[in-house]
Order: structure tokens, then sequence, then C-alpha cells
């Protein structure tokens, strides 16, 4: 995974958003999350790396440090991950879409099917 890290990004917080991600595609189902070294291992970085990430992390409440010095899920962390990635796709992404339809001539109807982007209140 490492030869995958951006340049113009500190690693701990790619590591950050890597963590964020997997919590979203459930691979921390369990409340109790990996150690700090199978992290590091996992991400092929210095556990330093990682402790950093997770501060990061525990810093937007999607993990809680532990008495015992590790960490765990904090409740409601995936439905707060899930709006977040929803705003950025709907900030970042969806308008970068809306322009390559239309220099393609087309438009969201033409894609049959595709949800609204705004979210339901």
């Amino acid at each position: 995974m490492s030869s995958a890290w951006r340049a113009e990004w500190p690693i701990f917080q790619q590591v950050a958003d890597q963590i964020a991600h997997q919590l979203l595609e459930g691979h921390f189902d369990g409340r109790v999350f990996p150690a700090v070294s199978e992290l590091a291992r996992q991400f092929q970085v210095n556990p330093l790396v990682v402790t950093r990430a997770l501060a990061l992390v525990a810093s937007e409440g999607i993990v809680e440090m532990r008495p015992d010095g590790g960490y765990r899920l904090a409740a409601g962390s995936k439905s707060r991950l899930l709006h977040c990635e929803l705003q950025r796709v709907l900030n970042e992404e969806w308008p970068a879409l809306q322009a390559k339809l239309k220099r393609l001539g087309l438009s969201t109807e033409d894609l049959g099917g595709v949800p609204s982007p705004h979210p339901r209140k």
C-alpha cells in the first residue's frame, strides 16, 4: 500500500482516510479496533504514523481511546462517515461529473435510473 501514497498529502492523513474507508466497507464491524502495530503492518508505515492518524480520526469522533490505550469505534461513527462521504461526493465529485456529462452532451436523465444527488431530509 505504501507505493500508493500521494506526495501532496501527509501520510498520516492518508492513513486516516484509509481507516475511514475501511470502516465504511465494513472491515471494522466489531467495536474494538485493531492494534496500532497491526495497522502499521497493514499500511506499511511506522506505528507513530498510525498513532497520529488515529488521533486525527479520534478528533473527528470516529474512534475513541480505551482506558488500556487501545481504540474502539465511537457510537454512530459509521453514520457520521456516511454523511461526510455523501457531502464530499456532492461537493467535489458530483460537479465534476455534471461538467463531464455536459461536455458529452448528456444530462443525468440520459443515464436512466440515477438517483437525485440531493439527500433526503
